[in-house]
């Protein structure tokens, strides 16, 4: 067996673990929603992408694939974490960075609180009411599984006249 390790810079999971590690954001579906109410702000306040991942227009809300499946089979862990490909027969140790964007953690720092106490399920409300979630879903029963992209470009017409 080839044993790999691997030190790499994602943008996304470094956030997800600030917010993991210095919030105590541990609840999966909070941590998604109040990742997608940052990427608004951040976006509406800096005409910035927060980080390059795209949200999918899920029944609960927006959605991040790549936070979903690294809660999901890996766990809270975004700094460290394990993999094996049984076809490369390879078991790869990855080392994420910790994020190290002050402009970011500032940012973070400043805007969690408004987040942070409230209940999961009015963050998903809140949510609910955003139009490119809504416009993701169109067509969609309210149960029906999507993995619809939320569009960009939605989200930046969006944020131009929300007032969060």
């Amino acid at each position: 067996m080839k044993k790999e390790k691997i030190e790499t810079q994602n943008k996304l999971f470094s956030i997800t673990s600030y917010l993991i590690q210095e919030h105590k954001i541990t609840e999966p579906v909070k941590l998604q929603k109040i990742l997608y109410f940052l990427y608004l702000e951040y976006l509406k306040e800096t005409n910035e992408k927060l980080f390059d991942d795209e949200f999918e227009a899920w029944v609960y809300g927006p959605v991040l694939r790549s936070v979903y499946n690294h809660l999901k089979y890996v766990g809270l862990n975004f700094n460290e974490y394990e993999s094996f490909d049984s076809a490369k027969d390879k078991y790869t140790l990855t080392k994420n960075t910790p994020l190290k964007d002050k402009k970011i953690s500032d940012f973070i720092d400043k805007k969690i609180k408004k987040y942070k106490n409230k209940n999961t399920f009015d963050l998903v409300d809140e949510a609910h009411k955003t139009q490119p979630w809504i416009k993701a879903r169109k067509g969609l029963a309210n149960s029906q599984i999507s993995t619809e992209i939320i569009k960009f470009k939605d989200i930046e017409i969006f944020v131009k006249t929300w007032k969060p």
